[in-house]
């Protein structure tokens, strides 16, 4: 039965690349996937300290059509650095294949092969792993990630994502719904399309998939195209975990969560996501999560959440990597999405009126702070070219700083503030300052909400 399921989920792929994407596109744009971008990968796995340079590979395992593949590739191609996209779909690795060749990308390596596998396909260890929306599918995810972990170097990382028990619930309501009525079992891939299209187009309002895809944009792609249908709802195997089931995965396989993150900048995850913080305004139910362990905090968030989609973290062996902080003054601040021209001069005049400001970033993630003129000064100084320590050393000329009894002091003090805020949605990161100076995310400018 195990080898008859593994043979249906390769099928799958071969009749239905995933995703599906058009090599010709390459011409006019790049997607990027957001755990893929180097600087926040730094950051979150290598507490923002790694030199990228000719020797570092990347496996993207259970690449598809490519995605992670292209969007490391281009990176690292100005570093030398190189990329194993490791696919079990020959039909997938065609389009990836194809996409790489329209870049003129010759830092990509294609293997046809089981993520089972790794250690002897890949041909030695690697710095990085991306394994996204797979390990779920495996007949023995913990076994996949245990081969998977065999091929990290000892201070490598890994970027795992799989789907969240509480948040997937109406997609696999919809699945128990396609397999009372035999939609699974139709002879022919055009029949099982038919059927599930129909279902999904005429679902009752009170079917929990309409009622979370209450705009019905989720509804019309799947109708659209018919590569998202297969994944979503007609896979012939997956699984979801809640967050100690997560840990207990990473566990396994002697690995730690350093730190969750975005899978998707619009409508995803982010680190606030696992932090109590974000949901408990009571200070008795606040002080009691907080004397929790940070796994146990994490379950808490996630049960208060009710409806996280999806899990996606980074990865690295037991104290050996981990998040960035301004502990290491050598580091540099930088904004992985910039301020909208003119914000931070509004920010500054908000610190003077002694107002609070609505900030937001494109994607609907936003906070509220209380603006106040060290804050403000501290965010002007950050071009992602001055280090911590050139940050509070400049205090001493800055106006809002330079009266304090200590500007570097109380520089320091107001870039903590202003970091714990920004980081949990990756608003602002840490680094070596290699090739990261410009924002990392084009257009998703940070913005003051008028109110």
């Amino acid at each position: 039965m195990s080898e008859n399921r593994n043979t249906a989920v390769r099928q799958q792929y071969e009749d239905f690349p995933y995703p599906r994407r058009d090599p010709a596109e390459e011409a006019t744009r790049l997607l990027r996937p957001p755990m893929e971008y180097l600087a926040r990968i730094n950051h979150h796995g290598w507490r923002g300290a790694k030199v990228f340079g000719p020797e570092f590979r990347a496996l993207v395992a259970g690449g598809g059509t490519g995605d992670s593949s292209i969007f490391l590739a281009e990176q690292l191609k100005s570093f030398g650095g190189t990329v194993v996209h490791l696919e079990q779909s020959a039909a997938s690795i065609g389009v990836a294949r194809e996409r790489a060749a329209r870049r003129g990308l010759a830092n990509v390596t294609f293997v046809q092969g089981m993520i089972e596998a790794a250690p002897e396909l890949v041909g030695g260890p690697v710095d990085y792993i991306n394994c996204a929306g797979v390990l779920h599918h495996m007949a023995d995810p913990q076994q996949g990630l245990n081969a998977l972990a065999a091929t990290l170097k000892p201070d490598g990382v890994a970027g795992i994502m799989v789907y969240a028990r509480y948040g997937r619930y109406p997609t696999e309501h919809m699945r128990s719904l396609f397999a009372s009525l035999g939609v699974p079992e139709a002879p022919s891939r055009a029949e099982q399309t038919a059927l599930a299209s129909s279902l999904v187009q005429h679902l009752p309002a009170t079917n929990p998939f309409r009622h979370a895809d209450a705009d019905g944009s989720l509804t019309a792609a799947l109708l659209k195209d018919e590569h998202e249908l297969h994944d979503l709802l007609l896979s012939p195997r997956e699984r979801s975990y809640t967050v100690p089931e997560f840990h207990g995965l990473a566990a396994g396989a002697g690995l730690k969560v350093a730190g969750f993150t975005g899978f998707f900048l619009e409508g995803g995850t982010n680190a606030s996501f696992y932090r109590v913080e974000s949901y408990l305004a009571d200070p008795a139910l606040l002080a009691r999560a907080l004397s929790k362990p940070l796994e146990q905090q994490q379950a808490i968030a996630e049960l208060l959440h009710g409806n996280i989609p999806l899990h996606s973290a980074y990865l690295s062996r037991s104290g050996r990597a981990g998040a960035a902080s301004l502990s290491d003054r050598s580091l540099v601040p930088f904004f992985f999405m910039a301020p909208e021209g003119g914000m931070l001069a509004a920010w500054s005049a908000a610190a003077r009126a002694s107002r609070p400001v609505q900030i937001a970033d494109s994607y609907g993630n936003g906070l509220t702070v209380n603006a106040v003129p060290p804050i403000t000064a501290v965010a002007g100084l950050i071009d992602g070219r001055r280090s911590i320590s050139d940050i509070m050393a400049a205090a001493s000329s800055v106006p809002e700083l330079m009266f304090a009894p200590n500007p570097a002091g109380l520089a320091l003090q107001a870039l903590e503030a202003l970091f714990a805020s920004f980081e949990q949605f990756d608003w602002l990161l840490l680094g070596r300052g290699q090739a990261f100076a410009e924002p990392q995310v084009a257009g998703a400018m940070l913005k003051i909400i008028p109110g």
